[in-house]
C-alpha cells in the first residue's frame, strides 16, 4: 500500500493554459465510466472539451453558481485532476462536490486530500451545513473514500435521467464532520 498523500496536492482556479493537462488526464475510459453517467463528461476528452470546461468554470465563478479547481501536485504544480463545488444553495446552506483524479494517480491519497480541501472550503469559508456527493453505485473507490471521511448514504440508489447507471447520494453535515475530525465546532467567516 502506498503512503498517504495528505498535504501533497493543492487546489487552484483553472486557467486556459491547463487545457492540455486537463484533456490528457480526463481522456480515459475509466474516468468517463465513473463520471459520464453523473453529467456531461465526453470521451475521448479533447483539448476543445477542456477549453469549454475552463471557460464555463470562469463564468460560473463570476455568477457564484459553481467553483471548479485544478488539483495539482504540491511538489511540481502538475495538474492531475479537477474538483469543484456546485449546486450552491446559500439559503439552505447546502452544496454538492465532485472530483476526479487521473488514473495514474489513483490509490495514493490525492483524491482524499482534494476532497478534504473542498469540504473545508464548503464548511469553513462558505458556511455550508451539508455537503453532498453523488457517486455511481459501482464506484467502490469513491464510496469508500467518502465513507472514510464521515459521509453517509442519504438515499437509495436512483436512476439518473437518460442513464442506466444507479447512483448513490452521500451527505456529510458540518456537525458530523466536526465530530469525525475531532473539531469542537465549525464557524463560518460570514453569516
Amino acid at each position: 500500500m502506498k503512503d498517504s498523500a495528505k498535504g501533497t496536492v493543492f487546489l487552484r482556479p483553472l486557467g486556459l493554459d491547463d487545457a492540455d493537462s486537463l484533456a490528457k488526464n480526463a481522456s480515459d475510459p475509466e474516468i468517463r465510466r465513473n463520471m459520464g453517467p453523473l453529467g456531461d463528461f465526453p470521451y475521448p476528452y479533447t483539448r476543445s472539451h477542456a477549453m469549454g470546461f475552463i471557460e464555463a468554470s470562469g463564468n460560473a465563478l463570476i455568477d457564484g453558481t459553481m467553483l471548479n479547481f485544478a488539483v495539482c501536485l504540491s511538489k511540481t504544480g502538475e495538474l492531475i485532476g479537477s474538483c469543484g463545488i456546485r449546486n450552491i444553495d446559500n439559503a439552505r446552506k447546502e452544496c454538492d462536490i465532485g472530483y476526479w483524479i487521473g488514473r495514474r494517480y489513483w490509490g495514493i491519497g490525492y483524491g482524499r486530500d482534494a476532497v478534504e480541501q473542498l469540504i473545508g472550503m464548503a464548511f469553513y469559508a462558505m458556511g455550508m451545513k451539508t455537503v453532498r456527493a453523488r457517486v455511481l453505485q459501482s464506484n467502490s473507490r469513491s464510496l469508500r473514500l467518502l465513507r472514510s471521511m464521515g459521509f453517509a448514504k442519504a438515499a437509495e440508489p436512483e436512476q439518473r435521467t437518460g442513464s442506466s447507471a444507479a447512483t448513490v447520494l452521500m451527505t456529510l453535515s458540518s456537525t458530523t464532520y466536526a465530530k469525525h475530525s475531532g473539531i469542537t465546532s465549525i464557524r463560518a467567516s460570514h453569516g
